[in-house]
């Protein structure tokens, strides 16, 4: 167990590489997650934005793993919100503290999940949420994204929040937290959210099927839009130019940029 708790951090820091997928946006960097706590905003060097992506890294990463990247998605118009993860004991890494949006405490979909640290997590990023629609962004311009267990985070925030309808939501190399409380847990609100899954075929860490099978929970789910799922052939638990191709069409139909 620890050592595949090791790997997962290797891998996660790893994810977001570099490239150029369109015309990379001049912005301005925040070393915050704008309320206070650690994380990065990039915003529009304009100063203006109509439109907001939350990303959420993945277990043992911090903002600075994916910050790069938003940039070169080539989006117009967007202010990015990437928020790191408090330090906390992971059991599967034996109670190594490390930046992780909840505790972990195993890799497959019978293993127990951290529903407390899940719903301190979605405390947290609900206030942000909350000051960016005070501010005046309409939620159906807010994005929900991230990557493993951040990926995991932006589902369970877009399915639960009760007074929202967000653009969409993006979750990468995940699966659907606490699947055992859905449907209940899933709010009118988000009865017809726009989701895009992307996952490598040979992910090793959180397996291919278990980011298809949250896929097929999903569709049972919301079934307007029908929930999409990419299977990226050969890749593992990372990132690919392929992957953030789909990432940014997605993000760009939702907001018509």
């Amino acid at each position: 167990l620890h050592l595949k708790a090791s790997l997962i951090v290797v891998i996660i820091l790893s994810a977001a590489v570099e490239y150029s997928i369109g015309r990379r946006i001049k912005m301005k960097v925040d070393r915050s997650d704008g309320d206070g706590g650690a994380g990065i905003v990039l915003t529009p060097s304009k100063g203006e934005y109509s439109n907001v992506v939350f990303w959420f890294h993945g277990l043992g990463d911090t903002a600075d793993g994916w910050a790069s990247a938003m940039p070169q998605l080539g989006i117009p118009d967007t202010k990015f919100v990437l928020p790191t993860a408090s330090s906390r004991p992971i059991s599967l890494n034996m109670g190594m503290p490390m930046p992780g949006w909840s505790d972990i405490y195993g890799l497959d979909h019978s293993s127990a999940e951290d529903a407390k640290g899940f719903a301190e997590s979605a405390e947290r990023v609900n206030r942000l949420i909350q000051h960016e629609i005070e501010k005046g962004i309409d939620p159906s311009k807010i994005i929900l994204a991230g990557f493993s267990q951040g990926g995991a985070l932006a589902l369970h925030v877009a399915l639960r929040h009760q007074t929202a309808s967000f653009g969409a939501c993006v979750a990468l190399s995940t699966w659907l937290p606490l699947r055992a409380d859905y449907p209940a847990a899933l709010s009118s609100k988000a009865s017809n959210l726009p989701i895009l899954q992307v996952h490598g075929s040979a992910d090793n860490v959180v397996n291919h099927q278990w980011g298809e099978g949250s896929h097929h929970a999903l569709k049972s789910m919301i079934s307007s839009p029908t929930p999409e799922f990419m299977t990226i052939q050969g890749m593992g638990h990372s990132s690919h130019p392929q992957e953030m191709e789909a990432v940014k069409s997605f993000i760009s139909r939702i907001l018509g940029v």
